[in-house]
């Protein structure tokens, strides 16, 4: 049995073994830089080009910065600085994604709350964040409403779903709040010039059980999560060239979850064609997306996959990840029996800011799809294998918690770097065990 200190996982990059793919073992440097900078380089390289479509509507990587960067220069026109939290309360939609880029771009904070949220973990959600700037749908303002005057909140920006789909669309405003629209239509597309620092400036502080079961502000800098970019890119290395700009994906999962946010990251970053639904409980909208736009790639959890069975697909191109939670071998077996293609799925928690291992599904030129395993950890991630009961390091073949370390690691639990970690370790609190197929 090969030690786990030995990297026996670095065989599994040799894809299939023929040579055909070879993934690099390294891919530092990391870029250092604000996040926001995916979306100026893909405006940039492929101004016409779809960025989002979201329902009948298309924004292209254009229109996107233009709109992220009036949001940005009205958020700091309203006091919104470098350091500050922002938190959004909103559903899958452009204005997420405009809010998420115009937060970035003023040197704040995204703060991203999950929509299930009642009142008291809103209000744990932004009271503990300390934001002073909320962001949400107008149908959730009596919630909002609640919890407000036990925050520190000082601005409310409400939006509707269809706010983006109807140009010159008259907006309905509410006392007490600022709409997202009205902002749009005063401000000119000049966001502020921040000097921002990519290693230590936070872009996204995201509250979650995550690997302690107790929920925590989970702090990711710009710098991990370009990081954790870089790692979704790295299977499709050998294809770079064919594949920058010219590929769609279904993002079919919470935008305000990590798993939604690095995927629709990753689509801006690579120049592709991300097609968002706003309701991921809606398997009819997936599955018509999935028929009648062939979308190279979709993203979806385990629950869904199990109702697009329901949905007599037929044959599909597209390929399908998954995460968040395990996928059943029966599961993706019947999944590509009757859709014909194989569910890759991937391993990691929010405080990675999304992966550490990636499962990828098996194709002609790839043959490393091992039902039931988390599959091999990215480039430059460093595991070890810890016994529970003593605290030391185990060698592969034995069961023990995982750590793991690398460049997309958070900084640390919201307030206090480096807490969370041990030496920069993150004990996962998964029982695993390395086997020979690694």
């Amino acid at each position: 049995m090969a030690s786990v200190s030995d990297k026996p996982w670095l065989k599994q990059y040799d894809l299939g073994g023929k040579g055909l793919m070879v993934l690099p073992q390294s891919i530092k440097p990391y870029p250092k830089a604000p996040l926001f900078s995916i979306l100026d380089k893909s405006a940039r390289d492929y101004p016409d080009k779809p960025a989002i479509h979201f329902k009948d509507k298309v924004f292209t990587y254009t229109k996107l910065k233009e709109l992220s960067d009036r949001f940005a220069h009205a958020l700091a026109d309203l006091g919104v600085k470098r350091g500050d939290r922002v938190s959004t309360y909103l559903i899958n939609s452009p204005q997420f994604v405009i809010s998420d880029f115009g937060i970035l771009k003023t040197g704040a904070t995204h703060v991203p709350c999950s929509t299930l949220h009642k009142g008291d973990e809103l209000l744990r959600e932004v009271q503990g964040s300390g934001a002073e700037t909320l962001i949400c749908m107008d149908s959730s303002l009596d919630i909002v409403n609640q919890i407000k005057d036990q925050t520190q909140l000082k601005r409310i920006i409400i939006t509707s779903l269809d706010d983006m789909l109807n140009e010159g669309k008259e907006p309905v405003r509410i006392p007490g709040t600022i709409h997202f629209l009205d902002l749009l239509a005063k401000y000119s597309p000049e966001p502020p010039q921040v000097d921002i620092d990519p290693v230590e400036d936070l872009a996204e502080l995201i509250f979650t059980g995550g690997t302690t079961g107790d929920p925590k502000g989970v702090m990711l800098t710009h710098a991990s999560k370009l990081a954790n970019l870089a790692h979704m890119a790295w299977p499709l290395t050998p294809v770079a060239d064919m594949v920058m700009g010219a590929l769609s994906w279904l993002i079919a999962v919470p935008l305000f979850h990590q798993m939604g946010m690095t995927i629709t990251h990753f689509c801006i970053s690579m120049g592709f064609e991300a097609y968002i639904v706003a309701d991921p409980r809606d398997i009819n909208t997936i599955a018509r997306i999935l028929k009648e736009n062939q979308p190279n790639a979709c993203s979806c959890v385990p629950t869904q996959y199990a109702k697009l069975l329901e949905m007599n697909l037929g044959k599909l191109t597209t390929s399908f990840t998954s995460s968040t939670s395990p996928l059943r071998n029966e599961l993706t077996s019947k999944f590509k029996e009757e859709i014909g293609s194989e569910i890759g799925d991937s391993y990691g928690a929010t405080e990675c800011g999304g992966g550490t291992h990636a499962n990828l599904a098996s194709s002609d030129m790839v043959e490393v799809k091992k039902p039931g395993s988390i599959g091999v950890p990215f480039p430059d991630t460093e595991i070890k294998i810890i016994d529970p009961a003593t605290g030391k390091e185990i060698d592969s073949g034995e069961e023990g918690e995982l750590w793991v370390r690398g460049p997309q690691i958070m900084k640390g639990y919201w307030p206090t770097p480096g807490s969370g970690l041990i030496d920069g370790w993150l004990p996962m609190g998964d029982i695993v065990k390395m086997d020979e197929d690694v």
